[in-house]
């Protein structure tokens, strides 16, 4: 077979399928208004997830965005799991790669996780 044999190059379109959700991790600083910004993602993310170990046996606090879109179809919605509360944020937002995500009240200079997810 050659590059130009429809079945050749049949074979390598259906190779070149992305199969399943895309999704990153990594790490990343909070900023002055408690906000981690995560930026150069290859994929528009549905979902954000942030934590951060604050010391102590399992001592985590999480946050994170939601696209409301899949939901409800407009706005976002911001949940700090380490106290269950819901909340709407200006602050917080999901774009084409990557986001916002307000940690309510966890101060500047606190490194975190991150997730990302399609």
């Amino acid at each position: 077979m050659n590059d130009t044999d429809p079945f050749s190059a049949f074979v390598s379109a259906v190779n070149g399928i992305p199969l399943g959700k895309k999704w990153a991790s990594g790490t990343a600083t909070t900023s002055g208004s408690s906000t981690v910004t995560i930026s150069g993602l290859s994929f528009r993310p549905s979902v954000i997830l942030v934590a951060r170990y604050a010391g102590g046996h399992s001592n985590y606090f999480q946050a994170g965005i939601i696209d409301n879109k899949i939901r409800n179809g407009t706005g976002f919605d911001t949940f700090n799991i380490t106290n269950g509360s819901l909340f709407n944020s200006t602050n917080s937002q999901i774009n084409s790669n990557g986001g916002v995500v307000e940690t309510t009240g966890w101060g500047t200079g606190q490194n975190v996780y991150w997730l990302a997810y399609e």
